[in-house]
């Protein structure tokens, strides 16, 4: 029982990487197209 909760809890670690990773390139992408403006909030 421990162990497929303990393995639960890292499947759920590991998908909220996930996502922390995706919307961090997202950010990064959206900070590329913007540079072309001078309002850059990623300076």
């Amino acid at each position: 029982m421990a162990e497929s909760s303990k393995y639960l809890f890292l499947s759920k670690c590991l998908a909220c990487i996930e996502v922390s990773v995706n919307w961090l390139n997202n950010l990064k992408r959206l900070c590329m197209s913007v540079k072309i403006k001078d309002t850059n909030p990623c300076k």
